[in-house]
């Protein structure tokens, strides 16, 4: 069975490594595939990484991001 895999996107690197961290700790068996330091970097790792059955590219974009919300 393959083993789950993760990015981990944030534009704090000590939050990064602290999440890192944390998932080393209590999911051991998670491969993390990279990290990233924004949306465009996230974006490309993603695409990079996932299998063709999930669609890349298009991410939840909380309101909070969106012009205007």
């Amino acid at each position: 069975m393959k083993k789950p895999t993760a990015i981990i996107a944030d534009d704090e690197a000590p939050l990064r490594a602290y999440l890192r961290r944390r998932l080393a700790e209590v999911w051991p068996e998670l491969r993390l595939c990279g990290e990233a330091a924004n949306g465009a970097e996230a974006l490309r790792l993603i695409r990079e990484h996932a299998p063709p059955s999930v669609p890349a590219g298009k991410p939840a974009v909380s309101s909070r991001c969106r012009k205007g919300g």
